[in-house]
Protein backbone atom coordinates (compact mmCIF):
# COMPACT_ATOMS: atom_id res chain seq x y z
CA UNK A 1 0.00 0.00 0.00
CA UNK A 2 1.31 3.31 -1.16
CA UNK A 3 0.59 6.73 0.64
CA UNK A 4 2.07 9.57 -1.52
CA UNK A 5 1.10 12.55 0.57
CA UNK A 6 -1.21 13.01 4.08
CA UNK A 7 -3.82 14.10 1.11
CA UNK A 8 -4.89 13.57 -2.09
CA UNK A 9 -2.37 15.11 -4.63
CA UNK A 10 -2.87 14.32 -8.50
CA UNK A 11 1.25 14.79 -9.44
CA UNK A 12 2.35 12.66 -6.37
CA UNK A 13 0.35 10.19 -6.82
CA UNK A 14 1.10 9.78 -10.35
CA UNK A 15 4.13 9.83 -9.62
CA UNK A 16 3.89 7.01 -6.63
CA UNK A 17 1.66 4.91 -9.60
CA UNK A 18 4.73 5.03 -12.09
CA UNK A 19 7.33 4.54 -9.55
CA UNK A 20 5.75 1.26 -7.26
CA UNK A 21 3.77 -0.12 -10.58
CA UNK A 22 0.51 0.43 -8.38
CA UNK A 23 -1.58 -2.01 -9.48
CA UNK A 24 -4.82 -0.63 -7.64
CA UNK A 25 -6.20 3.11 -7.22
CA UNK A 26 -9.40 4.00 -4.88
CA UNK A 27 -10.67 7.36 -4.74
CA UNK A 28 -13.74 10.08 -5.76
CA UNK A 29 -14.66 10.33 -8.90
CA UNK A 30 -12.94 14.28 -8.63
CA UNK A 31 -9.48 12.33 -8.11
CA UNK A 32 -10.22 10.40 -10.82
CA UNK A 33 -11.00 13.47 -12.67
CA UNK A 34 -7.69 14.83 -11.42
CA UNK A 35 -5.73 12.34 -12.14
CA UNK A 36 -6.59 12.37 -15.81
CA UNK A 37 -6.42 15.88 -15.92
CA UNK A 38 -2.55 15.76 -15.06
CA UNK A 39 -1.82 12.81 -17.58
CA UNK A 40 -2.99 15.36 -20.22
CA UNK A 41 -0.40 17.32 -19.39
CA UNK A 42 2.17 15.24 -18.53
CA UNK A 43 3.01 11.59 -19.38
CA UNK A 44 3.42 9.18 -16.43
CA UNK A 45 3.89 4.87 -16.43
CA UNK A 46 0.12 3.62 -15.16
CA UNK A 47 0.58 0.62 -17.48
CA UNK A 48 0.56 -1.24 -13.81
CA UNK A 49 -2.69 -0.46 -13.30
CA UNK A 50 -5.44 -2.58 -13.69
CA UNK A 51 -8.57 -2.43 -11.19
CA UNK A 52 -9.77 -0.19 -8.16
CA UNK A 53 -12.69 1.27 -6.47
CA UNK A 54 -14.45 4.91 -7.41
CA UNK A 55 -17.13 5.95 -4.90
CA UNK A 56 -18.09 9.14 -2.36
CA UNK A 57 -20.57 10.12 -5.69
CA UNK A 58 -22.24 10.02 -8.69
CA UNK A 59 -19.67 7.84 -11.09
CA UNK A 60 -20.42 9.41 -14.53
CA UNK A 61 -20.32 7.14 -17.54
CA UNK A 62 -17.93 9.13 -19.16
CA UNK A 63 -15.12 9.71 -16.34
CA UNK A 64 -15.33 5.41 -16.27
CA UNK A 65 -14.96 5.46 -19.53
CA UNK A 66 -11.68 7.85 -19.55
CA UNK A 67 -10.39 5.50 -16.58
CA UNK A 68 -11.07 2.37 -18.52
CA UNK A 69 -8.68 3.98 -21.57
CA UNK A 70 -6.19 5.88 -19.73
CA UNK A 71 -6.00 4.47 -17.35
CA UNK A 72 -6.56 0.76 -18.00
CA UNK A 73 -8.34 0.10 -14.93
CA UNK A 74 -11.38 -2.29 -16.32
CA UNK A 75 -11.58 -4.04 -13.29
CA UNK A 76 -12.81 -0.96 -11.92
CA UNK A 77 -15.39 -1.28 -9.42
CA UNK A 78 -18.07 0.97 -8.27
CA UNK A 79 -19.53 1.12 -4.48
CA UNK A 80 -21.95 2.71 -2.26
CA UNK A 81 -21.58 2.98 1.68
CA UNK A 82 -21.36 5.42 4.21
CA UNK A 83 -19.58 5.22 7.14
CA UNK A 84 -22.05 4.74 9.76
CA UNK A 85 -22.49 1.42 7.37
CA UNK A 86 -18.81 0.39 7.97
CA UNK A 87 -18.55 1.00 4.96
CA UNK A 88 -20.01 -0.21 1.82
CA UNK A 89 -23.66 -1.23 1.37
CA UNK A 90 -23.51 -2.00 -2.34
CA UNK A 91 -21.42 -2.89 -5.04
CA UNK A 92 -20.91 -4.70 -8.03
CA UNK A 93 -18.10 -7.05 -9.79
CA UNK A 94 -15.09 -6.13 -11.90
CA UNK A 95 -16.82 -8.03 -14.87
CA UNK A 96 -20.29 -5.93 -14.81
CA UNK A 97 -21.01 -4.00 -18.27
CA UNK A 98 -19.96 -0.67 -18.17
CA UNK A 99 -23.46 0.80 -18.17
CA UNK A 100 -24.35 -0.90 -15.21
CA UNK A 101 -21.78 0.50 -13.79
CA UNK A 102 -21.97 4.22 -14.87
CA UNK A 103 -26.05 4.03 -13.74
CA UNK A 104 -26.46 1.95 -10.40
CA UNK A 105 -24.53 0.77 -7.44
CA UNK A 106 -24.33 -3.14 -7.51
CA UNK A 107 -26.27 -5.28 -5.20
CA UNK A 108 -25.94 -5.51 -1.64
CA UNK A 109 -23.74 -6.63 0.00
CA UNK A 110 -23.35 -9.58 2.47
CA UNK A 111 -25.51 -9.22 5.68
CA UNK A 112 -27.01 -6.17 4.08
CA UNK A 113 -30.52 -5.49 3.72
CA UNK A 114 -31.77 -2.21 1.42
CA UNK A 115 -35.55 -0.61 1.92
CA UNK A 116 -36.53 1.54 -0.86
CA UNK A 117 -39.03 4.18 -0.41
CA UNK A 118 -40.69 7.38 -1.78
CA UNK A 119 -42.40 10.51 0.14
CA UNK A 120 -44.74 8.45 1.36
CA UNK A 121 -42.81 5.70 2.84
Amino acid sequence: MVYPNSSFDPVTSLEAISKYKCTVMHGVPTMFTNILSELENKSYDVSGLRTGIMSGSVCPEPLIKKVFSHLNMHGLIIVYGMTELSPVAAMMGPDTPLIKKATTVGHAGPMTEIKLTDENG
